[in-house]
């Protein structure tokens, strides 16, 4: 099972990460966001996950929010459909067009809020490439998955604590929940 966490801003987070086998890590870009890093940073975090051997993606909006940052990153996430010169992960809350290209599809219904919705039937055609994510935790990945089926599955809030900081108690916890 593939697993990202998303949302990580500090070299401590994303060393643990790897020591419980996340598959990859996400830095956020998105300036409105409460995971927000700079460029700078988010090179540094790159550079310690490149360090650490777990895959990594620059994680906004739009392309504009990732682009100065791309190279660095294994991965760019991205919530519009357009063409760019790096691997992709296409986020979206509806079934994307033919013609948009993607190495993955992350279904996400809350846009980064953590909300959990009820994932759509079409979802299902998409199992080789496709993440779920939104409102995902320890409490549900693993019903998800077992309903599901997906390539992998994406959290954030769901393994942060009341201050809203990663607690590594639930990432653990979390991660063990998505091996059965």
């Amino acid at each position: 099972m593939f697993v990202k966490i998303c949302g990580m801003k500090t070299d401590e987070q994303i060393i643990y990460a790897a020591k419980l086998n996340y598959s990859m890590i996400g830095v956020v870009l998105h300036n409105r966001s409460k995971r927000f890093v700079g460029i700078e940073k988010a090179k540094e975090l790159a550079k310690c996950a490149k360090e650490t051997g777990i895959k990594s993606a620059a994680v906004g909006l739009t392309y504009d929010e990732v682009q100065n940052v791309a190279e660095y990153f294994d991965y760019i996430q991205i919530y519009e459909p357009v063409k760019t010169k790096f691997p992709t992960i296409f986020a979206t809350s509806e079934e994307p067009a033919d013609n948009i290209k993607y190495e993955y599809l992350l279904y996400d219904m809350s846009r980064g809020s953590g909300a959990f919705e009820n994932f759509r039937s079409w979802i299902e055609k998409y199992r080789e490439t496709i993440i779920l994510a939104g409102g995902l935790n320890a409490n549900n990945v693993a019903r998800i998955i077992r309903r599901y089926r997906p390539f992998g599955v994406d959290v954030s809030s769901g393994v942060e604590d009341e201050t809203g900081e990663k607690s590594f108690d639930k990432m653990r916890k979390f991660i063990l929940q998505t091996m059965f």
